[in-house]
């Protein structure tokens, strides 16, 4: 988001920006953004009352629209509520899903974002999706839905080459598709003094020799669940969806401690043993230390990897040279801990966007089709490590090491790129907006 941030600054700096996004006061305070705060923080990502809400938003505004071009009818109350109020009032709606266009983790969030965006098609909106992945979308009524919506936006720009041929091959023909690059890549680092601070503060300033950087998720494990695993994680879903807040906090508290649930457990101990086996071979073989650098630490159970970080360091031999990042740093001080690495092995992809934007090697532990798309975007496929055992992992690891240099040389003329194709979705909204007051 503030990369995004950055590049319509840069080409709109009188823009007013008002995000529906529940984005913290700092980010708020430092880019002049306006949060339309939701009345309720929800520990569950979607709920039945949600999907209700959204509906009924919806709905509205087809009356509103209606109402306004066929009886002559201004409704304007219709579409008062205190995000329809700003939709309304919009110029240009921009959504920044990052890969929300598919349904890997459900369908329920592919819908969700889908009416998102059909809320600013029938309130006349120029709405643009703005750097993002898209697909696979594997349920036909979903991709249907998709196609439909999807050919109604102004503009589509992508990360990747994959997801325009992957558009194109499910019918979105009408909007320009530009790609472009993550905006992440123009993340700025925090200053060197602010990041010396956050080093002495944590006890990485007198670590020496080499310092290899790894950010666990336990999303990577998704991609790789047993049958029952997934079955697991469909009725959870199912659950979360339509069963009251407070409820649904109670029953998964209970629910996971009952023996028929300790194989997930088991799953995610086992990827855990070798990303602690992994740790241990690096100070082992390349006399490194090691970093554990929580990238998400949101509420919820596949968002926390402060948590995982903990449990990898406990399960190494030598433990006592591996840090986890223990307290909460904005995006730029994130940035500027993993500018201090030699090499980064992610499983999460923004933190390896913000290794390779300073040209450090990346190890990426998939979970999602991106990490592998966004490796080739700046010529670095081949690190991306689909299979998560110790031998492909520390394989992978020889490899980087030994062309580290030659790597990081490659990385400063594929980067430069890559922020140039990022900027570039600046102009290209810049540009749509003049065209449409023009005409």
């Amino acid at each position: 988001m503030v990369g995004t941030i950055r590049i319509l600054k840069q080409f709109m700096p009188c823009a007013d920006l008002i995000t529906t996004i529940q984005c913290g006061e700092y980010l708020s305070r430092t880019f002049g953004l306006r949060v339309v705060r939701n009345k309720v923080f929800s520990f569950k990502s979607y709920s039945l009352y949600y999907s209700m809400k959204s509906s009924l938003d919806l709905i509205r505004c087809v009356i509103y629209r209606v109402m306004k071009h066929h009886l002559s009818l201004n409704l304007r109350w219709l579409i008062e509520n205190r995000k329809l109020k700003e939709w309304a009032n919009a110029d240009v709606i921009i959504h920044l899903g990052g890969d929300v266009l598919s349904d890997y983790l459900g369908q329920t969030n592919l819908l969700e974002h889908l009416k998102d965006l059909l809320l600013g098609v029938v309130l006349e909106k120029p709405v643009v999706i703005w750097g993002e992945s898209v697909g696979p979308i594997r349920s036909r009524f979903c991709r249907f839905l998709a196609k439909f919506v999807l050919n109604k936006v102004a503009m589509i720009t992508l990360r990747e080459e994959a997801s325009k041929v992957y558009l194109c091959n499910i019918g979105i023909h009408k909007p320009p598709i530009y790609v472009t690059a993550d905006p992440a890549f123009l993340c700025q680092a925090a200053p060197k003094v602010r990041v010396k601070e956050i080093l002495d503060m944590e006890g990485l300033d007198d670590m020496a020799g080499p310092l290899i950087g790894i950010t666990p998720s336990v999303l990577s494990l998704l991609r790789r669940m047993s049958n029952f695993s997934a079955c697991m994680f469909s009725l959870y879903s199912t659950f979360q969806y339509f069963l009251p807040e407070e409820l649904f906090r109670l029953i998964v508290g209970k629910v996971k401690r009952l023996p028929i649930f300790q194989r997930e457990k088991v799953e995610l101990n086992n990827m855990l043993k070798v990303l602690a086996e992994v740790a241990d071979g690096c100070i082992e073989n390349l006399n490194a230390n090691v970093v554990l650098i929580p990238h998400v630490q949101a509420g919820g159970p596949y968002a926390n990897d402060k948590e995982l970080a903990m449990k990898v360091v406990h399960l190494m031999k030598h433990g006592n040279r591996a840090q986890v990042i223990r307290h909460n740093y904005t995006a730029e001080e994130i940035g500027g801990i993993i500018g201090c690495l030699h090499l980064l092995i992610g499983s999460r992809m923004h933190a390896n966007i913000a290794a390779l934007s300073q040209c450090i090697p990346v190890i990426a532990l998939p979970y999602h089709g991106k990490f592998h798309n966004v490796m080739v975007m700046v010529g670095q496929e081949r690190y991306v490590c689909d299979e998560v055992t110790t031998e492909a992992i520390m394989a992978k690891l020889s490899e980087v090491w030994n062309r580290r240099q030659a790597i990081r040389e490659q990385l400063e003329y594929r980067v430069r790129n890559m922020k140039e194709l990022a900027l570039s979705q600046g102009k290209l909204v810049r540009e749509m907006l003049y065209n449409i007051s023009n005409c």
